[in-house]
Order: C-alpha cells, then structure tokens, then sequence
C-alpha cells in the first residue's frame, strides 16, 4: 500500500477505480487504502484536496508574523476594499509571482519609523506570553512553491517577500491590486515568475 501511495498514479481522475487498480497491478481494496493514506498525509501536511480544473489540486495556508500597526493598517486598506486581510495577503502574493521584479526589499515601517514585531497583550499561551500578529491566508501549493522558489533566488524567505509587498502596497496605498480567490491562482508553479529579472 504505501508503495501504491509513493507513485504519481494511486490518484488518476476520469478513471474508475477498478480500471486503476487493474493497471497498476493491484487489488482495488489496495488502491483504495492507498488513496485514503494520501488523503491523511495531506491534511497532516495542512493540504486540502480541491478538484480544479479536471485535477486534484493542494492549498497550503501561509503565515507572517507582521506588527501590529502594520497589522492595523492592513485591516484599514482591506475594509476600503472590503476585502478581508486574508484576501489581500492572497492577491499580494499571486501580484509578486505574475510580475518579473520584486517588490523593494524593507524593513517593517509606520510612520517613518521602523517597528518591531510585538506581542498580543490580550491573547496569551500557556508559558504567559503573548502571541505574535500573524496575517494568514490560503494560496494554491503551486503559488507556494514558486513563492518559496522565488525567495530562495532573491536569497531572502516567502516571509521577506511578502513583508515587502505588503510595504510596498501600504506605501503606495494603490487600489489597483487585482483580488484573487485560491481557485484563480495558478497550480502549476512554473506558470509564474519563479525567479526575478535583473
């Protein structure tokens, strides 16, 4: 079973399940178990199968600890938008990979000031220390690998490419930014800009 599951083939849409099983070699209870192992590792690994498109596609949730000034004006942009910052982080993200240059490396800035990342005096864990701000959203797992490919080529992390869209946004407090859902992102990660021109 965990041979069947290790191939690219245990999963193979338009194709009835006997079918499969019959061209793989193997009993359909197999192929199924199998199928079920996959589906435990991807909600292990945080992915959530979505058929897209004719084919089984993976999301992958996406975190940035951000301060929570920056934080507050991105809650401020997305209620002009009304939009979540959910939404915006998203659209930011697939805005860097359909576009050949990155956004200005930056520091966290308000106000001309560089700030630091802070914790929650409100929300709380076990060890009596507060949480970080986070801003999450969903991208498709195609957008997430040219987006970890594109950081690696820049030298930096995903997280530094996005604290720079978000800057960069913030900065130029444009309402151009096209809003996209994890179903418009592309899931093929060679589709976008995987490295950066210049």
């Amino acid at each position: 079973m965990n041979r069947v599951a290790e191939t690219s083939w245990a999963r193979s849409l338009g194709e009835e399940p006997a079918q499969l099983a019959a061209r793989l070699g193997v009993q359909v209870d197999v192929l199924e178990d199998a199928q079920r192992l996959l589906d435990a590792r991807a909600g292990a690994a945080g992915r959530f199968h979505s058929k897209i498109q004719g084919r089984w596609s993976y999301q992958r949730r996406v975190k940035v600890a951000v301060p929570l000034p920056i934080l507050e004006d991105l809650r401020a942009y997305a209620e002009v938008r009304k939009r979540s910052v959910s939404d915006i982080i998203r659209s930011l993200i697939h805005d860097v990979l359909i576009r050949p240059t990155n956004p200005p490396t930056s520091v966290w800035r308000h106000q001309g000031k560089i700030v630091r990342l802070t914790r929650s005096e409100v929300h709380k864990g076990k060890d009596g220390k507060g949480h970080i701000h986070m801003a999450c959203t969903d991208i498709s797992y195609g957008a997430l690998e040219a987006l970890n490919r594109r950081a690696r080529g820049a030298g930096t992390k995903a997280s530094g490419l996005i604290r720079a869209a978000i800057m960069q946004l913030l900065t130029e407090r444009t309402k151009e930014l096209p809003i996209v859902s994890v179903s418009e992102m592309w899931h093929d990660p060679d589709r976008y800009w995987t490295e950066a021109d210049g």
